[in-house]
């Protein structure tokens, strides 16, 4: 007589338990409190968002994914933007494992990758008191979207062997140091925004401020500044804030509205105000990326305040990062769209519009 014998199951890998949305904000915020904190200790000379090399073209400020050729956005930028600036990778082409697989590559062994996060959702069935799905009024069950954070893992071109033809030759970094533009010359792009805009600009004086009552921007004449980038990076943060007067046209959303004004009624030395100009730190980075101007790369005694600052808020509600972002995203893309531009700095027409600046 036999028996009959089962073999054993092999027993299920155990899944790692899903970080909550409070650990991923607050993982990303420490990043980007750790770059800020460099800065102000010497270790860095930059900030993550104010690299020279935040230009356009193969090796270009906007991080694409090679398999999708999908743009990578709001935080994650700023997140990619950190990791080239700190490894000195040259490309803007981040996919995970299984993209660079996908196009013939390979991942290789030992590389360490860079989290990304994104949002996935899920419908859920509403239900009473008692646990009974709840009807409306065609009897159909109600549900409601829930949405939560999840990161994947990216990795640079420059990370990736066995890719053929000249389509994924990675590339080269200039030898060449950046030079500064001078103060005659222009950015088309950056000139094209400003001239866009609706808020009107007033060139006088020798302060750089947004009037949120008057709805102007202020700015000193251009022969105040020494070199070109820093009149574009003045004029694009004041853009930036000068979206506090318009919020219904800016942002999608009331919560995001609201997180807006919260920071245009504060005074100076608040974390409400801190946050309004960490969104408009951002949204000039994103601005002068999509304009092809080089960020300027002084940080002054006004700034070191600031950078205080935005540790501070960062370190009370790490969310304020990803919410900073979002908004800025908004702001940038708004001013854009305005010169004919999207978010990257591409016509969305046959050409942007040329609009000549009429800076005394």
């Amino acid at each position: 007589m036999t028996t009959a014998t089962s073999k054993p199951r092999k027993s299920r890998k155990s899944r790692k338990p899903r970080r909550s949305n409070d650990d991923i904000y607050k993982g990303l915020a420490e990043t980007i409190i750790g770059a800020i904190q460099r800065v102000l200790d010497g270790t860095d000379d930059r900030l993550p968002w104010r690299q020279p090399w935040l230009g356009k073209g193969p090796g270009g400020a906007f991080d694409r994914n090679p398999h999708t050729g999908t743009t990578y956005r709001g935080i994650n930028t700023l997140v990619l933007w950190l990791r080239r600036a700190a490894q000195g990778y040259s490309d803007n082409r981040w996919g995970t494992y299984k993209n660079w697989q996908d196009v013939g590559g390979q991942v290789r062994r030992g590389e360490k990758g860079t989290q990304v996060i994104y949002w996935n959702f899920i419908e859920k069935i509403v239900e009473d008191a008692n646990g009974t799905p709840e009807r409306d009024a065609s009897g159909q069950i109600k549900t409601r979207r829930i949405g939560f954070l999840k990161t994947s893992t990216v990795f640079n071109r420059d990370q990736v062997d066995g890719l053929e033809g000249e389509k994924w030759s990675p590339v080269e970094p200039s030898s060449e140091e950046p030079t500064d533009p001078t103060a005659d010359e222009t950015s088309p792009l950056a000139e094209a925004v400003i001239g866009a805009s609706k808020c009107p600009v007033r060139y006088q004086g020798a302060q750089a401020y947004y009037n949120l009552t008057a709805d102007s921007i202020t700015l000193p004449p251009r022969a105040a500044f020494e070199a070109a980038e820093g009149f574009y990076a003045t004029a694009l943060h004041e853009q930036i804030h000068s979206t506090l007067g318009r919020l219904d046209e800016v942002h999608t959303t009331e919560n995001r509205r609201k997180n807006r004004r919260k920071g245009g009624k504060h005074h100076k030395g608040t974390q409400a105000y801190a946050f309004e100009e960490l969104v408009a730190e951002f949204g000039s980075a994103f601005l002068c990326a999509a304009t092809g101007v080089r960020p300027a790369a002084d940080v002054d005694a006004n700034h070191v305040a600031y950078l205080l600052y935005w540790i501070q808020v960062l370190k009370d509600d790490p969310k304020k990062l990803y919410e900073a972002s979002i908004l800025a995203e908004d702001a940038s893309k708004y001013l854009l769209a305005a010169a004919g531009l999207d978010g990257h700095g591409e016509a969305l027409k046959d050409d942007a519009k040329e609009v000549k600046s009429s800076a005394a």
